[in-house]
């Protein structure tokens, strides 16, 4: 999904840039870095299936991490889905989602 949108930006919001992916902080690994179009940093995390609490919370900690140094930063979740619960969670803190659903690589595809 993370080359998906490196290819196609646009299927995060028109403007995206990507920028950079698997960036280490002191809470795990970004799935990927970006900037919008109005110059903000984009921080993005992806789920290849159901988004939960648990993708919420770890969205939160990456963005909390950049925002203490001084950065103007969004966060979205990326997932094909995301639980009510989750959704909750994301509105209370200002994140963002955007539905996508991974595509199957291609000999996944040619076996079905």
């Amino acid at each position: 999904m993370v080359n998906e949108v490196m290819r196609n930006p646009s299927l995060i919001e028109e403007g995206f840039k990507p920028i950079r992916s698997e960036v280490e902080t002191p809470y795990g690994k970004i799935d990927l870095i970006g900037e919008d179009f109005q110059g903000n940093t984009v921080i993005i995390e992806f789920k290849r299936s159901t988004a939960q609490l648990q993708a919420v919370s770890q969205l939160k900690r990456y963005v909390d991490y950049y925002k203490s140094m001084g950065k103007s930063v969004r966060g979205i979740l990326v997932a094909p889905s995301i639980t009510s619960s989750a959704r909750k969670l994301l509105t209370e803190y200002g994140l963002e989602f955007r539905k996508l659903k991974p595509k199957l690589s291609t000999s996944l595809t040619d076996l079905l």
